[in-house]
């Protein structure tokens, strides 16, 4: 009797198909977050890296128009480096840079730095 009775309440926990959604979305919650923390994340770092990007940029025009205007090397040096200085740091984005490596030939200035991200 007792095992009919299992039984049958087994068989009607099995037909009913209420709230199956309700586990569907529980167990997808997760996942989702997880994915939408990752692109946050991904789109700041993004926007970090072309803040720094487009700073070293104007500080190599800045450079370049010091060797238009026949400026020796440790001038321009100096030029690119302080004005990264002040464009990197002005906008506060968590974002630590070394002073940039400048490399002078007789028509091209390469500038390249290394950064690193606070936590």
């Amino acid at each position: 009797m007792l095992v009919r009775a299992r039984r049958k309440i087994a068989g009607k926990l099995a037909k009913d198909e209420r709230g199956q959604i309700a586990i569907i979305v529980a167990l997808s919650v997760l996942p989702i977050a997880a994915i939408a923390g990752f692109a946050l994340d991904f789109q700041l770092i993004t926007t970090k890296k072309n803040k720094v990007q487009l700073s070293l940029d104007s500080a190599s025009i800045a450079g370049c128009r010091a060797m238009q205007e026949s400026k020796t090397y440790e001038e321009v040096t100096t030029i690119v480096r302080d004005y990264f200085a002040s464009i990197s740091g002005a906008d506060g984005n968590f974002v630590d840079c070394s002073a940039p490596d400048i490399e002078i030939d007789n028509t091209t200035l390469k500038a390249d730095t290394t950064c690193t991200q606070q936590m």
